[in-house]
C-alpha cells in the first residue's frame, strides 16, 4: 500500500536537541516524525521557503536516507516497499 505523504512542518526534539522533519499523510491522519541532522535541516528548510543559496546544496537525498525511516516502519504488516519523489 502506497502512502502519500507531504511535510508538515520542521522542528526541534526539545529532549534531543535535535531537528525533525513531520510528514503528513495527504489522505489521512498519519504522521511519521524523522529525526535528522542539521545541515538536512538547513537544506530542507532553504527548500521549503525556496531561498536560493550561492554555492551549491549539501549533497544529500533523501532516497539515500530513506532506510531509516523505513526501518521504523517496517512492523507487521507495514513496509516501506517505493519512496516516489
Amino acid at each position: 500500500m502506497e502512502v502519500e505523504v507531504k511535510i508538515r512542518g520542521l522542528m526541534m526534539d526539545p529532549v534531543t536537541n535535535m531537528p525533525v522533519v513531520v510528514l503528513k499523510e495527504t489522505q489521512g491522519v498519519g504522521i511519521l516524525p524523522i529525526w535528522v541532522g542539521i545541515y538536512e535541516a538547513n537544506a530542507i528548510a532553504l527548500e521549503i521557503e525556496k531561498v536560493a543559496t550561492p554555492r551549491p546544496k549539501p549533497s544529500w537525498k533523501v532516497a539515500d536516507h530513506w532506510d531509516i525511516a523505513s526501518d521504523a516502519l517496517r512492523t507487521g504488516e507495514n513496509e516501506v516497499v517505493a519512496t516516489v519523489i
